[in-house]
């Protein structure tokens, strides 16, 4: 990796450029053939830790290098997988408002979120209500409050998911959440999501752009493997067990990271749910 770049004088040689790289001796071969700038004119090697770490002072006669691109002006091109912690309301959970695979709450009446959010309301002002009456020394036997009871709704025709076991599953799903919310009004919960993200290194005159093509859009696995080609073989990722989740592309970002040469960052989220109102059915 590059650690340093100056410029010096010489009455000689005029102005010229140093880049300093240092790096594991195992992989100089590899730097010196895919990865070494074009147009120096002296490399200085030093080793140190018993030879197995190398430092390169490389020498240009130009205060502007060169790299030595490859297809369209790329440098190098890295994909990595990140994690992504987020906090969401337990009223969102797909147990009760249901998703492309799970049957939740919701789907049995749209309108059981709202009444257990309004039951646990009715709790907390009670609660409310009763502290007071302690603080007035006014107490009587404790909270009133209405008991939770499972919605039952009246299908005309049952829908076909509705199995026993489903049913029973919802109600005990229905007297957890009611607990959560008792408990605490803004319950969350904890959601781990993945991040890909791919960081291409171009020369200024490269003719790759970033690309806003289906930004703000959900894909497939396929689509995504189908406009990434490189994703597949990238190293330490195995592309095909991120198949369960379905990819929101952001906006790539284009940085400047060395002189002559920027970085384009793409980044994919993964997500399992989403409204296909705000986004789209996945492409």
């Amino acid at each position: 990796m590059q650690v340093e770049e100056r410029e010096r004088w010489s009455y000689a040689n005029g102005l010229q450029t140093v880049l300093s790289y240092e790096g594991p001796e195992a992989d100089l071969t590899a730097f010196l053939s895919t990865e070494l700038p074009a147009g120096y004119s002296e490399i200085v090697t030093t080793k140190s830790d018993g030879g197995q770490w190398v430092k390169l002072d490389i020498t240009f006669s130009a205060a502007v290098v060169t790299p030595n691109p490859g297809e369209e002006g790329l440098v190098t091109r890295n994909w990595t997988l990140h994690r992504q912690e987020e906090q969401h309301p337990i009223m969102s959970h797909p147990d009760i408002m249901g998703d492309k695979t799970t049957i939740g709450l919701a789907d049995l009446d749209v309108g059981i979120p709202s009444m257990l959010e309004a039951w646990a309301d009715i709790f907390h002002e009670a609660q409310r209500d009763y502290i007071k009456q302690v603080g007035d020394a006014k107490a009587s036997a404790g909270i009133e409050v209405p008991e939770w009871q499972f919605f039952k709704p009246a299908f005309k025709a049952k829908p076909s998911w509705m199995t026993p076991t489903r049913y029973a599953e919802l109600e005990a799903i229905s007297n957890e959440a009611f607990k959560s919310l008792c408990k605490n009004t803004n319950a969350t919960y904890t959601l781990t999501v993945p991040i890909l993200k791919k960081t291409e290194v171009v020369v200024s005159f490269s003719a790759m752009r970033a690309n806003h093509f289906n930004v703000n859009r959900v894909l497939t696995h396929s689509t995504l493997c189908g406009s990434e080609p490189t994703l597949p073989t990238a190293a330490l990722i195995y592309a095909t067990g991120l198949s369960g989740y379905h990819w929101l592309k952001k906006s790539p970002q284009v940085d400047q990271v060395n002189a002559g040469q920027y970085q384009i960052t793409q980044e994919f989220q993964g997500i399992t749910s989403w409204s296909q109102w705000l986004y789209n059915v996945a492409l």
